[in-house]
């Protein structure tokens, strides 16, 4: 089995080159809704449905450091 590329994965497009039919179930009516400001697209995102897609990230830390080499027990600390 050949594994899939991160682009494919996030666009939700399979092996044989077909789209998932059930990607987006998870999306109430209400949660996106599509427009237009100032003549640019828009696209509004509810609260509820926001907290649904951050959810899985809620305890992470995303940390760069510039020139150093720092130990997992150390950023654990």
């Amino acid at each position: 089995m050949v594994p899939q590329s991160y682009k494919n994965v996030l666009a939700g497009i399979s092996q044989n080159n077909s789209t998932k039919a059930n990607q987006w179930t998870f999306v109430g009516e209400q949660d996106l809704v599509a427009g237009s400001f100032g003549g640019e697209p828009e696209l509004k995102i509810s609260e509820k449905f926001k907290e649904r897609l951050c959810d899985p990230w809620k305890r992470t830390l995303v940390v760069r450091i510039l020139g150093r080499s720092v130990s997992y027990a150390y950023l654990c600390s």
